[in-house]
């Protein structure tokens, strides 16, 4: 039940932590939730030490519920193994292991020191991340193919600009701001290209509409080449036609 409760802290909050993954997690003492919180933006706090300053004195003895297991470096921050020590949780459950290498091993570093832990894996807790995870663990970027056709197999329809409805065109900005990187293609006179400048803006408005932490990247491609493409890591990326 309060697994649950730690998951729908994510779903409420995705992306906000950004590039970090998003940890829900809540306190419970007495069959009472003392404490609960999210990873906070980009170095600051992870879920669990927010969770448990929330409950403060009432963290001792109590039970932790989270989505993923707390790490065992010190990035950013400490290690939220420090803190759970530090707070006396007695016991937690997690939704899933870390797959970053240099972060995992929370639970087994938990357990060694008299914590009583469980996995109870969950494929949502997994696929709450699912781009990240993809990004830590196979050094790729997670990809998502987009394509809008009609029920007869069309990707256009004579003298309509779209083949789609406002709704499913939301949805696709949602996609999109979702995005580190868009490529868009289409054939004008023969030359394959990609998003334009304008195009950019416009994504990059939608993203803040939506209240998105980032806007997609602009990568243009011409002749089937990019020839432009703003520096940096691309852990997610959305291929449309």
């Amino acid at each position: 039940m309060s697994l649950d409760r730690a998951l729908e802290l994510v779903r409420r909050s995705l992306g906000v932590a950004y590039p970090n993954p998003t940890v829900g997690a809540v306190v419970v003492a007495d069959g009472e939730i003392v404490g609960e919180g999210v990873t906070e933006p980009h170095g600051g706090r992870h879920g669990e030490v927010v969770a448990i300053a929330a409950a403060a004195e009432r963290a001792r003895g109590a039970a932790l519920y989270v989505t993923m297991e707390p790490c065992a470096h010190h990035g950013r921050t400490p290690p939220c193994v420090d803190a759970v020590l530090a707070a006396g949780i007695a016991r937690v459950v997690a939704g899933c292991h870390d797959p970053n290498p240099d972060a995992s091993g929370g639970l087994e570093q938990l357990r060694a020191a008299g914590v009583e832990v469980e996995l109870d894996d969950r494929f949502e807790a997994r696929a709450q991340n699912e781009a990240w995870r993809t990004w830590v663990a196979r050094g790729r970027p997670f990809v998502t193919y987009k394509v809008a056709v009609t029920l007869d197999g069309r990707v256009t329809v004579p003298d309509a600009r779209w083949v789609t409805g406002e709704e499913s065109r939301l949805l696709v900005h949602q996609l999109r701001a979702s995005a580190d990187a868009v490529f868009q293609s289409y054939a004008d006179r023969g030359v394959f290209r990609g998003f334009s400048a304008s195009d950019a803006t416009r994504q990059r408005s939608m993203a803040r509409s939506l209240n998105h932490s980032k806007a997609s990247w602009l990568v243009t491609v011409q002749r089937g080449k990019p020839v432009r493409c703003r520096s940096g890591s691309i852990s997610t990326l959305a291929l449309e036609s």
